[in-house]
């Protein structure tokens, strides 16, 4: 399927996440597991959470589905107003 937004970024007329700067910006980090199909039991956060400037630290636990359920979870975002 043909993406309107193909010609735009590759030419170099569109734009990328790295490409804004607002004052007060928060940044998002992700970690993964090295190792591959681990079953990952408990995640400490305590020293993320201890560090200058995080905002918040979020595990998939926060996320996940209730047992048995067929439905994706759904994470919902609220979208501050650009001022």
């Amino acid at each position: 399927m043909p993406r309107s937004e193909d010609a735009r970024l590759m030419t170099g007329a569109g734009q990328f996440s790295d490409d804004f700067s607002y004052p007060g910006q928060a940044y998002a980090a992700m970690v993964r597991s090295p190792h591959p199909h681990a079953r990952i039991v408990r995640i400490d956060k305590t020293a993320a959470l201890a560090m200058p400037g995080v905002l918040g630290v979020y595990t998939g636990g926060r996320f996940a589905r209730p047992t048995g359920s067929k439905r994706f979870s759904t994470i919902r975002c609220r979208r501050r107003a650009m001022t």
